[in-house]
């Protein structure tokens, strides 16, 4: 059991990295503590020297004090709803005066990258050209929405990869779009990412929640005669810029403000430590033999303090 994160922090040319078995339930509200309340509490965490992979991490955060840098992945609603993440990351960055404050999209294996590091070590699901037979939405939520332009008219189809995986499908993306289920794009709660593609224009826009972002060096190898560009305004961009109204589709800022306390200002914040113990207790009334990592039972609580604001 867990919910299981790393904190990076590099100071004086060193790299200093811990772990949390819990920490991942209150990653976004411990960030906005502020740099001082935020170190003090990463210090009480476990020193590690093996990072979790791509697989079970749920959180990563690295605080690069030589450089003023800070770089957060984590939440659920925060990392998946664009307008939640763009008006959390402005929250980060009011507690962080003069720190530079950026959302690592790659998730465990962006901030090795940022880092310097090996990604190897880290990367257990590598970005991988998807099976055009297995692109169909199996669900009524698919990740990505297409929007094709042809002559004027609009095509969305939604699919169930990530936009970052579909563009390595090429201009083959085009042609199965073409003969694909024309649906109704959902409102920017309902997916993850979008592509706007312009056939006549040769021209791609893109944006994307998901983790699975390819380099410049792929894009241009699967798309050599296509401009290629990533849409920072989400869903309702790409509703515009295809020649609809945008209003349909987007949150309203007292959604967007609803869904962020939600998830960063809980009611009652977390606390997983009861619920494990009760279920040991249980299985030990059952006859069942049950061993606790004694690291699931330390779980960091940050301080918060009105100097940081």
């Amino acid at each position: 059991m867990g919910h299981r994160c790393n904190y990076l922090v590099r100071e004086g040319g060193q790299t200093s990295s811990f772990y949390s078995q819990w920490g991942a339930l209150s990653l976004v509200s411990d960030v906005l503590a502020g740099p001082t309340p935020l170190l003090a509490m990463i210090r009480e965490c476990t020193t590690t020297s093996e990072l979790l992979d791509s697989v079970f991490s749920e959180g990563a955060v690295l605080v690069d004090v030589d450089r003023n840098e800070l770089a957060v992945w984590g939440g659920t609603l925060v990392k998946y709803l664009r307008p939640v993440r763009s008006a959390y990351l402005q929250l980060v960055q009011a507690s962080w005066p003069n720190w530079k404050v950026g959302w690592s999209n790659k998730g465990i294996v962006g901030i090795v990258q940022m880092l310097g590091g090996d990604t190897n070590a880290v990367e257990r699901s590598p970005l991988a050209r998807p099976d055009v037979t297995k692109l169909n939405p199996r669900h009524s939520y698919p990740f990505t929405w297409v929007t094709l332009l042809n002559g004027g008219a609009a095509l969305d189809v939604g699919l169930d990869p990530e936009p970052g995986e579909l563009l390595l499908l090429g201009p083959t993306l085009v042609d199965h779009v073409r003969t694909g289920a024309a649906g109704v794009l959902p409102r920017e709660d309902n997916l993850g990412g979008g592509i706007l593609v312009d056939v006549g224009r040769q021209s791609l826009l893109w944006w994307s929640s998901g983790r699975y972002w390819p380099t410049p060096a792929q894009l241009a190898e699967c798309w050599p005669t296509w401009q290629l560009q990533y849409l920072e305004g989400g869903l309702p961009a790409q509703v515009r810029l295809s020649g609809r109204d945008p209003g349909r589709v987007a949150l309203s800022e007292e959604e967007v403000c609803a869904y962020l306390t939600s998830e960063v200002f809980p009611r009652k914040p977390p606390d997983p430590i009861p619920s494990l113990l009760r279920l040991a207790e249980r299985l030990k009334q059952e006859g069942k033999p049950v061993t606790i990592n004694p690291e699931a039972l330390r779980y960091p609580v940050v301080e918060w303090s009105d100097t940081e604001h």
